[in-house]
């Protein structure tokens, strides 16, 4: 069974995918975690470990993801009609 993706409409989302897959396998080879789940999550934590030591406050982290969530849906937001 495939699943249905979302929409593409800069054609990058792959890249994309493989970007975030690259970071999660090194994060599962140095970690230990088999899961790539667990290795997102325990990536997720970290960046909040990094940016306590890099000046950059829990708030401002969570401000982070929030604007990188709408980042995605822009990235994920089927073209009008009349642009594809």
């Amino acid at each position: 069974m495939t699943t249905k993706l979302p929409p593409d409409p800069d054609g990058m989302n792959d890249k994309r995918a493989d970007w975030a897959g690259e970071c999660i396998s090194l994060m599962s080879e140095m970690t230990g975690c088999e899961d790539g789940q667990e290795a997102l999550g325990d990536l997720v934590c970290n960046l909040f470990h990094w940016g306590d030591r890099n000046g950059i406050p829990p708030d401002e982290m969570w401000a982070l993801f929030e604007s990188r969530r709408r980042m995605y849906g822009d990235e994920t937001m089927a073209l009008p009609e009349d642009e594809q």
